[in-house]
């Protein structure tokens, strides 16, 4: 049976004060793009799950925007593939599919140890040290969206860093198509707080080491570290996922058929 989303008192966004009937806050900001954000970021966060069904009244209700601003921020989605449309059941959230996720790990790990070797010749360290502290493991939990971020940020800097800059795009496109994947990994509810705990000290020291590696001019080892950084990760979501009660990872069948 698919989950129906309701709306939640406690996240409701209300229509911002300075907001005028043009569609656009004072800050310049459309509000189809402001909603188009915080319904991604609930999606990215599965506080809209996978296979959640949503409508536009749900949604106006759940942020406080019109029916205008949400109905544009739900075809931008629907363009980003993080929302299907059925022409009577609304809009369905798009599954975490089982071939999804090996696909992008799978480009991944093809893709960034080969970037992060090439990139120790033109790095510049001091950047991606910053993006090291931003990455803030001990918070992560509380900050989730915050974490997400900068994990992001932080692999695009390093692929950017190698000067290949058509790859560079993908790789961040990978990330952004990974974001919901990564959370599901790192904050599954079957999780206890020890083994996050332990997970994300293997992630500071692994991160920590690529950087270093790179500050060395030492691409091997960068190669080397980023491609285990990536398998542990890959790791991490599928012991969480399939170990998971409340988790449900969809079959390609299974997604074609729903």
């Amino acid at each position: 049976m698919r989950r129906r989303s309701t709306p939640n008192r406690r996240q409701t966004r209300r229509l911002p004060r300075d907001a005028d009937r043009r569609g656009e806050s004072r800050t310049g900001v459309s509000l189809s793009n402001q909603a188009y954000e915080l319904i991604k970021r609930d999606i990215t966060l599965c506080l809209l799950p996978p296979g959640a069904e949503v409508s536009e009244t749900d949604l106006t209700k759940r942020y406080g925007f019109g029916k205008a601003p949400i109905r544009a921020a739900l075809l931008k989605l629907s363009q980003d593939r993080l929302l299907t449309s059925s022409p009577r059941r609304g809009y369905t959230v798009a599954p975490v599919t089982l071939r999804d996720v090996e696909e992008i790990y799978q480009l991944r790990s093809i893709l960034e140890p080969a970037l992060v070797k090439k990139a120790v010749l033109g790095a510049d360290i001091a950047p991606l040290r910053a993006l090291l502290k931003r990455l803030n493991y001990s918070n992560a939990a509380s900050n989730p969206l915050d974490f997400l971020e900068a994990h992001c940020e932080l692999h695009t800097a390093v692929a950017k860093a190698s000067g290949n800059e058509r790859a560079t795009r993908i790789v961040a496109t990978l990330l952004s198509d990974a974001a919901r994947v990564i959370h599901l990994g790192e904050f599954a509810p079957s999780r206890s707080n020890e083994a996050l705990e332990e997970d994300h000290k293997v992630q500071q020291q692994q991160h920590e080491a690529i950087v270093a590696a790179l500050g060395r001019n030492d691409g091997d080892l960068a190669e080397r570290l980023m491609r285990e950084h990536i398998e542990h990760s890959w790791m991490m979501f599928k012991k969480a996922a399939f170990s998971s009660t409340t988790l449900r990872i969809t079959r390609e069948s299974e997604a074609k058929a729903a």
